[in-house]
């Protein structure tokens, strides 16, 4: 039987990873009539489809994260009166070929929201991000190189760099499976920002004309010039819960965001891919690309040239 009867999600932002959903999710629940809980990642559904224990360094705070219960999941969204209720767990779309009777049996048809990002942007932000958390060691080169291996050992899908830069097949099958699916350009979030969430704002039922702030991005990634101040903004510590109470007395979630932004910018150095690597890359994301171009009848001669 369905339990979509519930107080749940009726959207959900299913990824991919390092496409910009962190931002994305934080710009539109500026809007008085959605809602994206604390836990921007419950990764509920997720967890019904991955193969556990997730393997590779760090994988195991990950899946903690996880929440496991139908009962948790409803909880993050009880007694909320705002009309659109939202899920952002970037992997979603990662888990296509099981995960989507999961999310029906549970939600029924919600509206789906897809960003996309050059895929070899998208492969490099992800090797950055493990990088800033200390979680790769390789080479960009000689992780891809591992890739294979790592797929096969269970790595967190956020080692799967090339892998989780296929988008053609998936958008296909989450546009034929609900009746709503929305697909954007993390680069639209910047380039055409009101005419974008005007678009996601229409798409999901609620006033078009609010201004969003997105002046501001999230979840940056890059090199850390000062390994023990990410840990401090970035990683959960004694200090941090020392802190957090007097903190949150005399600051709004909105600066403290800000303050931990201005933090990262600073002490994170951005990397450099190697121009042959960029190139190999391109070359290989290619077929995949053209047939994203089909499906979504776009241009995007600018991710392969």
């Amino acid at each position: 039987m369905s339990e979509h009867t519930e107080r749940v999600p009726n959207f959900l932002i299913i990824g991919p990873t390092k496409c910009g959903t962190t931002s994305f999710s934080i710009y539109i629940n500026q809007h008085p009539d959605i809602f994206i809980p604390r836990i921007k990642e419950p990764h509920f559904f997720s967890y019904k489809v991955a193969r556990l224990p997730l393997g590779g360094p760090g994988s195991e705070k990950v899946e903690a994260s996880y929440i496991k219960t139908f009962n948790d999941y409803k909880q993050l969204y009880a007694g909320r009166s705002e009309s659109a209720l939202g899920d952002a767990t970037a992997d979603t779309i990662y888990y296509k070929d099981n995960i989507i009777p999961v999310i029906k049996n549970h939600i029924g048809d919600p509206k789906i929201i897809i960003i996309l990002r050059d895929p070899v942007e998208r492969a490099f932000s992800a090797y950055q991000h493990l990088i800033r958390d200390k979680r790769e060691s390789l080479t960009f080169e000689n992780a891809l190189e591992e890739e294979e291996a790592r797929i096969e050992q269970n790595y967190d899908p956020l080692f799967h760099y090339r892998n989780c830069s296929m988008y053609a097949d998936a958008v296909k099958v989450f546009r034929s499976s609900f009746t709503n699916v929305l697909v954007l350009f993390t680069s639209d979030l910047y380039k055409k920002a009101d005419e974008t969430f005007r678009t996601v704002f229409e798409f999901l039922g609620v006033d078009p004309d609010f201004k969003v702030d997105s002046g501001q991005r999230h979840n940056i990634s890059g090199k850390p010039k000062n390994q023990a101040i990410n840990d401090f903004v970035s990683k959960e510590n004694k200090l941090r819960s020392l802190l957090r109470p007097v903190i949150r007395l005399f600051t709004t979630e909105a600066m403290r965001k800000k303050v931990v932004y201005n933090i990262q910018k600073k002490n994170l150095q951005r990397l450099d891919i190697l121009p042959e690597t960029e190139k190999s890359l391109r070359e290989y994301f290619r077929d995949d690309i053209k047939s994203l171009e089909k499906e979504l009848n776009v241009d995007l001669a600018g991710w392969y040239n």
